[in-house]
């Protein structure tokens, strides 16, 4: 239940200059003495959609709460299961003591009336120095104690909905590759202090703090100052655009190695994880390249299977729609869909991912993979589940989306334009069940057929299997870097399966390249 609203800025002032008072001396103190102990509490989203084994998919919808209630129902509609919530200080509370309340009660009912779960971000201004006791001068203002009456009091009103926290400190400017490794002191202030404040505010409360994965630097000063003993977990910032997916498991795995070392297992996110569609060199910082947008919708697919195979437990995808329509900025084009609303392919491709993979865990399961049965002579009739219907209808009837007067479709240059793997037999399917609904046929998989064509061309087979609940799925693209598949298909030898790609419509043969498809054991075959 939401915390009372108080409105009357008289008795919000004096109660808060009490509150310092009294604070002075102890608020240090207690910080020094709770913060080395985790905040433990309940599961992330206890009560909500757990797919794939307590990975979750997140998505960030933009750092303004206004948009939220426009924005929600496109996160439902693709079945994102988390939002971050950002609550700004010099926004929140514009004065001391003066708390603007109402944007932020709204954008979290909007989130909760379309089934999201909201996760709480307390933000430190990039303009502030690191917190003290010197002085008060300027607001919001550096002191100890005013950064944890913010904290106190953001998380006693919305502790009824939010029980999962991030701290983010605002960086002014392009990160210094030398000296960025320094600030991780000032993020243990901040982390210390909040966490003391959440403790006493909502016990049982999450954590977390935001960490660059790829600096393993910032991060052994951050464990080094008692940073990771006062968090639950870290939300890692490891984006490489324009580069692939491809390989990001080794800087987590270098990430856990790091913290095992100093005895510890902390929970991971990935934050803020995205590729931006704009067009040359980026007009902000950092000024790169981005990536073409059946990149972007490929990426999607393949950066969640990588990280999902890391042990990662939550993906918040940057983000939802794009932030302006200058094609030049990278920051705003990050995007599944287009400022006016318009859907990239990736927003196609993400919701066919949640959809196929919704209620799965990564790997064979408990029990195991299916053992192959006897090949049947006879046709099978495909059973017309039809995973990506919403994916596929919002595709115009099985077509991508028209972007900038065109289509990408097949006569577009796409990333996977592989011939099909044609030695895996195809046993026939019947007419559609139904007018518009296609369903795959049945593939017996030959995996020593498959092996050998990737061989052929030069490319490694990357293979990420999950299941759940009867199903086995994999995952299956090519690419130059090593991957994983000699040790999965071996496992899909002589099974029938049905293949869709990214999109989720079903296609007829075995069509491997460098986007991903998805192939799902006819299971009903196995076990009829």
């Amino acid at each position: 239940m939401r915390g009372p609203r108080r409105r009357d800025s008289r008795r919000l002032i004096a109660a808060y200059l009490l509150a310092a008072l009294l604070a002075v001396g102890f608020v240090w103190a207690e910080a020094e003495r709770t913060a080395a102990q985790p905040l433990g509490g309940a599961f992330l989203f206890p009560e909500g959609p757990s797919p794939a084994g307590g990975m979750q998919f997140g998505m960030h919808l933009g750092e303004t709460p206004g948009v939220f209630r426009w924005h929600a129902p496109l996160a439902a509609g693709v079945r994102a299961g988390a939002v971050p919530l950002e609550f700004r200080w010099d926004v929140v509370e514009p004065a001391p003591g003066r708390f603007e309340w109402t944007r932020y009660d709204q954008a979290v009912d909007a989130l909760q009336a379309h089934g999201l779960h909201v996760v709480g971000v307390l933000h430190y201004p990039a303009d502030l120095p690191p917190p003290g006791r010197a002085s008060r001068a300027g607001w919001p203002s550096a002191h100890v104690d005013d950064w944890d009456y913010f904290v106190h009091r953001v998380v006693s009103r919305y502790g009824g909905e939010i029980r999962d926290w991030v701290v983010v400190r605002g960086r002014a400017g392009a990160p210094d590759p030398l000296f960025g490794a320094a600030e991780a002191d000032v993020d243990v202030q901040l982390i210390r202090i909040a966490a003391a404040a959440l403790r006493r505010a909502l016990p049982g409360a999450r954590l977390w703090a935001v960490a660059p994965g790829a600096d393993l630097r910032w991060l052994e000063l951050f464990m080094a100052r008692g940073g990771l003993a006062a968090v639950d977990g870290l939300a890692l910032d490891v984006n490489r655009w324009p580069a692939g997916p491809e390989g990001l498991e080794r800087v987590v795995a270098d990430v856990r190695a790091l913290a095992a070392r100093a005895g510890s297992s902390p929970l991971l996110w990935v934050w803020r994880f995205g590729y931006p569609t704009h067009t040359g060199l980026s007009t902000s910082e950092p000024k790169r390249p981005g990536v073409s947008r059946a990149e972007q919708a490929a990426f999607v697919v393949k950066a969640h299977a990588v990280l999902w195979s890391a042990g990662v437990s939550a993906v918040f995808w940057n983000e939802l729609v794009d932030r302006s329509p200058d094609v030049s900025d990278a920051r705003a084009n990050f995007g599944l869909y287009e400022s006016v609303g318009r859907g990239k392919p990736a927003a196609f491709a993400y919701a066919t991912m949640t959809r196929m993979l919704s209620g799965l865990r990564y790997g064979a399961g408990d029990a195991g993979w299916p053992s192959a049965p006897p090949r049947p002579t006879v046709s099978v009739v495909a059973d017309g589940r039809g995973f990506g219907d919403e994916a596929r209808d919002a595709l115009d009837d099985g077509e991508e989306p028209v972007q900038d007067g065109g289509t990408t479709g097949p006569e577009e240059e796409r990333p996977g334009d592989g011939a099909p793997f044609r030695d895996s037999e195809t046993v026939g399917a019947d007419p559609p069940l139904q007018p518009g609904l296609s369903t795959p046929e049945v593939i017996w998989f030959d995996a020593e057929a498959v092996a050998a064509e990737a061989a052929g061309r030069g490319v490694h087979i990357h293979a990420h299997p999950f299941s759940g609940g009867g199903r086995h799925v994999v995952v299956l693209w090519t690419a130059h870097r090593t991957g994983d598949g000699a040790a999965v298909l071996p496992h899909l030898d002589g099974l029938p399966v049905r293949v869709y790609d990214m999109f989720g419509r079903p296609t007829h043969a075995l069509a491997l390249g460098t986007e991903p498809i998805y192939v799902e054991v006819a299971m009903e075959i196995l076990t009829p």
